[in-house]
Parts: C-alpha cells; structure tokens; sequence
C-alpha cells in the first residue's frame, strides 16, 4: 500500500462571519482550514460575592487613589482585591458601590463594597479567597468613581496545552460547525477525504503556534498515511478560542475496510500535547 500525505491550504484565522459568546473556545488542522469563534468561562463563588439588588451609587466628593488587581492568576489560585477610597470633602460619608467583573461570557460578577470613609481621609475595602473555575479574561469597573480605570485580570489555565473536541470524517468542510453538520462514516476508496477537528487553543498575546499531526491507520493498527504541520500566526483572538478546520488524504491505492484518524495537537509556545482524538470510519470500493 503507498503512504499518502495530506495537502493543506489556509485561510485566516477567526472566519470574519463566526462571532459568538460560548462556553467553548477553538482551532483546526490540515489541510489545514480554520475558521473559529469566541470563548467564555466563569468564576467559582466567592464570601463576599453578592446577587443582591444593587446598592445606591456612591455619594459624596470620592475617589481611587491605590487598588490592587493583579494583571494575572492561574485556575485554581487565591487573589485578593484590595481599593483605598479617599474622601475629599468635610465631612465623613459612607461609600456604597459595586466593584463589577465582566468576563467573556454571559455570568457577571459583582463585590459589595460598604466602608465609612472618614472628612479628608481614607478607607480601604479588600476581597480575599477569590478563586476561578475557568480561563479566561475578566474587565472589573467602578462605576461613577474618580481615580479608577477598568482593570484586566488573565486568569490562566493549569495547562495550556490544546483541547481537541472532536475528530470526525466529514463531506465537506467549508465553514465553522462543519466537523459535527457534515459528518459521515463511510467514504469511496480512491477520493479526497476530509478528517475535520474542533479544539481550544490559549492565545498568549494573541499568538496561535500550533504543532499538529493527523495520523490514520487500517484494521490491522498499520500507518498508511501521516501528517505533521507547524503553524504559526497572529490573531486578536485572548485567552482561549475555539476552532474548527480539516485535513484531506488522497486514498488512492488504499484497500476497502475500516480505518482510524487519531490527531495531536501541541502548543509550540509551551510545549504541552494535547491528548489524542480519533474516529473511526469505512472506505467502501
């Protein structure tokens, strides 16, 4: 039996049409179109997160004058939030306001903050023991405050190694959500076929460099084609991003029977492998 290797042809990563907010995040392989959409993640509750009414705006001459937020923390590690409000009038007032965490993604978080902030002086508010469940990028804001700036914090993931999805055969893959719409089981020995992936992939910077190899084997566990392929590309695209593409095989020369597609994936930035995925199909004369 002759190996046969894949061809591939790209298009620009993030399809200009897919843009949607969803609890996934993706990529694709070779030949190697790739289409994607956006990614969204949550927050484990904190003690001191609150969905109780909003409290009344902030009264009195305040503002900002020290916060800590840290640019970044990992999936499973505490932070703390910490404000120093000042009172620039002559006499005490209570400040009453949300410290608001908007993610990429639906769930929003607000802290309560209540402290009595003496004439001329100051008052600091904290929140500790603030865990996340998710990766992702989170924006907090205080509303209708002097001296604060909204505020981005990256929380990491543990590992950022890609996270393949799905592998399937498919028909025809022309646009993102292909790999599941035109999946089949069985194709014709001799024609192109199409083995289609969605995964997650961390963008550090936007950066998206991917090593990928697509391998496929026949009911024996023998090789009769593989693909390896390096990418290297810049997007818009924060934290994580779901995608979706293909690979094609010529399968000229290759016998009637079943056969397995298994794809890797590694992140050429970090070095870490995602777990395999595979599907089996039917090559039929």
């Amino acid at each position: 039996m002759t190996m046969q290797t894949a061809r591939f042809r790209s298009l620009p990563a993030r399809s200009s049409v897919v843009r949607r907010r969803t609890y996934l995040a993706m990529l694709t392989g070779g030949v190697s179109v790739t289409a994607g959409c956006g990614g969204q993640f949550g927050t484990a509750p904190a003690d001191n997160e609150t969905e109780a009414e909003p409290l009344p705006p902030a009264e009195g001459p305040f503002r900002v004058t020290e916060r800590t937020i840290p640019e970044r923390t990992v999936v499973g590690e505490s932070i703390e939030l910490r404000l120093v409000i000042e009172n620039t009038g002559e006499e005490p007032y209570q400040y009453r306001n949300r410290l608001i965490a908007v993610p990429e993604g639906p769930r929003v978080t607000e802290h309560a903050i209540d402290v009595t902030v003496p004439a001329g002086g100051t008052a600091e508010w904290t929140a500790g023991s603030i865990q996340f469940e998710h990766a992702g990028i989170i924006e907090y804001r205080l509303p209708d405050t002097a001296g604060f700036e909204p505020a981005t914090l990256v929380v990491e993931p543990v590992s950022k190694a890609p996270r393949l999805q799905a592998v399937n055969l498919v028909s025809e893959w022309t646009a993102f959500g292909d790999t599941f719409e035109n999946a089949i089981e069985e194709a014709t020995v001799g024609e192109l076929i199409e083995i289609a992936d969605r995964h997650r992939y961390w963008h550090d910077d936007g950066a998206y460099q991917l090593f990928r190899q697509v391998e496929v084997t026949d009911g024996d566990d023998t090789r009769v084609a593989i693909e390896q392929r390096t990418e290297d590309r810049t997007t818009d695209a924060r934290g994580f991003e779901t995608w979706e593409g293909m690979v094609w095989f010529d399968t000229r020369g290759w016998a009637p029977g079943t056969y397995t597609a298994t794809v890797v994936l590694r992140n050429e930035t970090t070095g870490e492998r995602s777990d395999p995925a595979t599907t089996t199909f039917e090559l039929v004369a």
